[in-house]
């Protein structure tokens, strides 16, 4: 429900609530290391919300952003603590499995006929237009743009779901299988650049020497192709300024705007702004850095190095992907933060 725009943000939050007061109705005795790490993160960010509260008693509530941000931070902690005795991971790879296979054929259908997307109810994000079956959305520009995004608001943002449950199912079998295989090919089929770059980090420190020199092997076979995607990849998303731009820029601007900035100047003032000086940046760290400012920042890097702790490659797939997708505080990704289940590290099949 938190990943999909497809609700729209009211919907989205109200459904969201409703999944949070379940999860606490079945949370047990949150395991006091992430119940801390909650807690550390609200008190630093608490000094900056409150002035958010106070500015927005004054001018008006212009966004409910700073309420919703650690809201949903919150809701993935209640999350990772009521799976029980098993880990999220493991959990989140069994149930995105069951959506990603049907999602994938509906994909695979308007990939071959995409004229069937018109025919799908219509909404708007982020200022672009899409068209969504809910277990998948697509991007109009003007007509079907034939990347998987899923579920999701993005393509950029589906290859993170994907990758962690490729991770999450290499880690619990300690080898891939054909579901594996399966992962891969809707990483690829999001033609994502961050995507394709996390999934071949999987690649070559999940997968055994064998798959290595495989995956090595189909690459210089297919050699000429692989060198055309790659080139059209670099052409699409990088040479094109028309693409490259308004994703970079954004992020220039807001860096520098932050080192002006230290201590961050809230959502609202946030809000009202970033449009003026173009600080609409698609990362996490820029966004948390201009929000939150250094102590955001604190408490992000001590979440991140609690996930790290636990799961070191996939803490790789997170900072690698919060390049490209300010996601970082939704509650199917910020589970991960706390741990969860009971022996976390004896239950799975390889040590990282």
């Amino acid at each position: 429900m938190s990943t999909t725009p497809a609700l729209g943000e009211s919907a989205g939050l109200v459904a969201t609530g409703l999944g949070l007061l379940i999860l606490l109705g079945s949370l047990r005795r949150p395991n006091p290391h992430a119940l801390q790490l909650m807690l550390l993160f609200v008190v630093l960010i608490l000094p900056i919300s409150i002035y958010d509260l106070s500015f927005s008693t004054r001018i008006g509530f212009v966004t409910m952003s700073f309420i919703a941000i650690p809201v949903l931070l919150f809701s993935g902690f209640v999350l990772s603590q009521s799976t029980g005795d098993t880990p999220y991971l493991q959990i989140y790879e069994r149930v995105f499995l069951y959506i990603a296979v049907p999602s994938f054929i509906v994909f695979v259908i308007v990939a071959i006929r995409p004229d069937i997307a018109y025919l799908f109810p219509e909404y708007t994000y982020r200022e672009t237009t899409h068209r969504t079956a809910f277990i998948l959305n697509v991007v109009m520009n003007p007509d079907p743009v034939i990347r998987n995004a899923g579920f999701a608001s993005e393509p950029g943002f589906y290859q993170l779901l994907v990758n962690v449950a490729l991770y999450a199912r290499l880690r619990r079998l300690g080898r891939p299988d054909r579901i594996c295989g399966f992962y891969l090919l809707v990483v690829l089929s999001t033609v994502s650049t961050a995507g394709i770059a996390v999934a071949l980090f999987l690649v070559s420190t999940k997968f055994d020497v064998r798959y290595r020199l495989l995956l090595i092997a189909l690459i210089v076979i297919f050699f000429g192709a692989t060198q055309e995607f790659l080139l059209g990849q670099y052409e699409s998303k990088i040479a094109n300024d028309a693409v490259f731009g308004p994703r970079f820029m954004p992020s220039v601007s807001a860096f520098y705007f932050f080192l002006d900035n230290p201590l961050g100047i809230g959502s609202v003032e946030y809000t009202l702004i970033y449009q003026q000086y173009d600080l609409g940046s698609w990362d996490s760290y820029t966004q948390i850095a201009m929000r939150y400012g250094l102590p955001g920042l604190l408490g992000f890097a001590v979440l991140l190095g609690s996930l790290g702790r636990r799961y070191p490659a996939l803490l790789g797939v997170f900072i690698l992907s919060f390049i490209t997708s300010p996601i970082w505080f939704l509650p199917a990704i910020s589970a991960f933060y706390f741990p969860s289940g009971r022996n976390e590290r004896a239950t799975v099949g390889t040590p990282s």
